[in-house]
């Protein structure tokens, strides 16, 4: 059986561009099928991976801008984010990729335990449970330091979504559009969990999901210098981002765990998270407290003070190291997790 190419070069630079454009045009319109970006030996990096260290600089950095906006020490707030928020989400995001295999767990629990994978709401609600139990045991306001995740959090999104659309997860649905794309990579998680979508054109939902948290983010930084009450960041990303998931699992096709009927996982999740949004809007609007920003504090200054970025490279190598490293093959910790294991040989898989 003849293997799809690992690169769909199907579109190229105009023949009088430059060389170098030629080839970053090229490199652009094939992104989606750059998988891996490196093996050394048993190991393959994955470009995700990379992707992932910039999400996780930018949102756990954006979180810090906010703080020293709000007068508090950011380099303390980082150390709490590498130490406690950073494992706390990652270990939320990786049981709520478990549960959601429930079944296989209790068919085949050592397989699923060591199959990749991470789910968005339960790496979000892992790090609430870490600043709510740092704000009672330090005594912390809460709401301040929900406004200051909720803060970063579009934005580590957005670039996180660019790297789901390398590795070919949370795929779209076929489409005739133009702007779709095709997946031929053997390595992308699409070909490998639906080789029936091998180089047919679907939605780039990842893409509609970075667009949409760009705008979030947008939004966010023009409300701070107007925002009514501590609180206020927090309770509108609570409210939005439910409501542009729920409107982008519409263009989705990769499973997303359907409880009954249509309802899935995710929008149960999403209730979840709307409701805490009321909630916080409901108890704030009147009475609550204000805390006054400094708006002349930039992302600029978190990225060039030395002492954040002491506390911001790990963070963003924990990152990294969670996402972009596997073994023999991109899926795989220990071993095959994918339909078409079977049809690749860890041993012969073509280098991208």
């Amino acid at each position: 059986m003849k293997h799809p190419q690992d690169h769909d070069l199907s579109v190229a630079a105009p023949a009088e561009s430059p060389a170098l454009l030629n080839e970053l045009t090229a490199l652009v319109w094939d992104l989606h099928n750059r998988t891996v970006l490196a093996r050394v030996g048993n190991w393959v990096i994955a470009t995700y991976g990379v992707l992932m260290a910039l999400a996780f600089f930018f949102g756990f950095g954006t979180g810090a801008w906010y703080t020293g906006m709000s007068g508090q020490d950011p380099v303390a707030r980082l150390q709490f984010y590498l130490l406690g928020v950073a494992p706390a989400v990652l270990v939320g995001a990786r049981a709520a990729s478990v549960l959601l295999d429930w079944r296989e767990l209790f068919r085949r629990p050592v397989h699923t335990l060591v199959k990749p994978g991470y789910m968005l709401h339960g790496g979000i609600f892992g790090g609430a449970a870490a600043f709510i139990g740092y704000a009672l045991v330090t005594g912390t306001p809460a709401l301040g330091l929900l406004d200051a995740a909720c803060f970063g959090l579009p934005l580590g999104e957005a670039i996180a979504r660019v790297g789901c659309y390398v590795y070919g997860c949370c795929w779209g649905k076929p489409t005739g559009n133009s702007y779709g794309v095709r997946y031929t990579s053997r390595s992308s998680k699409v070909v490998r969990c639906a080789p029936e979508l091998c180089g047919v054109r679907i939605h780039p939902t990842q893409l509609y999901g970075t667009i949409a948290y760009f705008s979030l983010f947008a939004l966010l930084y023009v409300m701070l210098p107007y925002k009514p009450f501590d609180g206020a960041i927090a309770a509108t990303y609570l409210v939005l981002h439910p409501i542009t998931r729920v409107i982008l699992e519409r263009f989705r096709e990769d499973d997303r765990g359907r409880v009954i009927g249509p309802i899935t996982h995710t929008h149960l999740y999403s209730l979840a998270m709307v409701v805490s949004g009321l909630a916080v809007a409901a108890t704030q609007w009147r009475g609550g407290a204000n805390t006054t920003l400094d708006i002349s504090y930039r992302l600029v200054h978190v990225a060039l003070d030395p002492q954040l970025l002491a506390w911001l490279v790990p963070i963003s190598a924990l990152g990294f190291f969670a996402f972009g490293v596997h073994y023999k093959k991109v899926g795989s910790w220990l071993g095959n997790h994918d339909k078409a294991a079977s049809s690749e040989s860890p041993t012969t898989a073509p280098a991208e």
